[in-house]
């Protein structure tokens, strides 16, 4: 059971995760935006705060094709994501870079 999603629209998930994610809250960020992209949805926002999310659950596999998806986007655009937010391993240095497959 989705826990504060239910109801929500695509956009207003994607808010929700981005809320969560940049007050700390990882886990529930991860959970909008798994919600989010289950739609269907590509935003690049939610792409970001499930692959961390991922991580933090262990689900490396998971988490290397959300990169790979967010990269598709632009590099340059990830950065602005996480605007200073920390960020997991998991993305390469260069973040024009792709990661390895």
């Amino acid at each position: 059971m989705r826990i504060g999603c239910d109801g929500l629209d695509d956009e207003s998930l994607v808010d929700l995760a981005e809320v969560r994610w940049r007050t700390g809250d990882l886990d529930g960020a991860g959970e909008a935006a798994r919600a989010y992209l289950e739609t269907g949805g590509d935003d690049l926002g939610a792409l970001v705060i499930a692959a961390e999310a991922a991580v933090l659950g262990n689900h490396v596999g998971e988490a290397q094709r959300l990169v790979e998806r967010a990269l598709a986007h632009g590099g340059a655009a990830v950065d602005e994501v996480f605007a200073g937010m920390p960020r997991s391993g998991i993305w390469p240095l260069d973040p024009l870079a792709r990661p390895e497959q």
